[in-house]
């Protein structure tokens, strides 16, 4: 019963994630921006995580990581941890939520596409029509206007959002095909501490006028909260579940 409520509380966390993000970037669109937020989100991970995973973060664990392993879990990171997040956020701060959820469910069939494809698995008829059955939903959404509300528009921030599906649904792929032996603790360690990485990098090389605003009073007096929730709270919630 324990571990079905936490499934049930870290999905809810997980489909507000976006209306959050999205009232973050209403509220202040600047300071707010994609990559600031995943600058915090990153950061306060990183600091917060390596306690829950600590049984994982071995020096044991660590040395039996081989080298393809470790670079399996670098371009898996590059996806899941940067393209991913990334792209769908900056899609989402132009778009409705509607329409970035509609477009999200793509990664369902990327990845069932990918699994059939690199993982080489066994056709499920059942699995084959429910994605076959999304993929029709999600075309028909796009090329009919639906009866109420708005139709999905194909613009740049649907690419973005479609690169963001892609990234995740290739990471997933790289995960199963060869990082099925590593503790999730270190691969969630690792990928927190290449979004760090990355991200600052970025704010400091592209937008160093930004910089000033990661320390500002409102910038953490806003993220503090999103962090605990979309980052500590949903990723312990997911490790006792798993």
């Amino acid at each position: 019963i324990a571990a079905l409520c936490s499934l049930a509380v870290a999905m809810v966390i997980n489909a507000s994630n976006s209306a959050a993000f999205k009232s973050l970037n209403d509220h202040n669109s600047t300071l707010f921006m994609s990559c600031n937020v995943l600058c915090g989100t990153n950061l306060i991970g990183l600091l917060t995580l390596p306690i829950i995973f600590r049984r994982d973060l071995t020096a044991n664990n660590v040395r039996r990581v081989t080298r393809q392993e470790w670079v399996a879990m670098f371009f898996g990171t590059l996806l899941f941890q940067v393209v991913g997040p990334f792209f769908f956020l900056e899609g989402l701060a132009e778009t409705s939520i509607s329409q970035a959820a509609i477009l999200a469910r793509l990664d369902q069939v990327e990845f069932y596409a990918l699994s059939l494809i690199v993982l080489k698995e066994v056709v499920n008829r059942w699995d084959l029509a429910v994605n076959a059955l999304t993929l029709l939903a999600v075309t028909l959404t796009i090329v009919v206007a639906p009866a109420f509300g708005e139709a999905v528009e194909m613009s740049s921030t649907s690419v973005f959002i479609l690169i963001s599906t892609l990234g995740y649904s290739g990471s997933l792929t790289i995960s199963k095909r060869f990082l099925t032996r590593v503790p999730i603790g270190i691969v969630a360690v690792f990928r927190l501490t290449v979004g760090t990485a990355a991200f600052h990098t970025y704010v400091l090389a592209v937008n160093p006028s930004q910089v000033g605003t990661l320390f500002s009073s409102e910038y953490w007096a806003q993220m503090a909260w999103y962090d605990v929730v979309y980052v500590t709270a949903f990723q312990a919630l997911w490790l006792y579940v798993l």
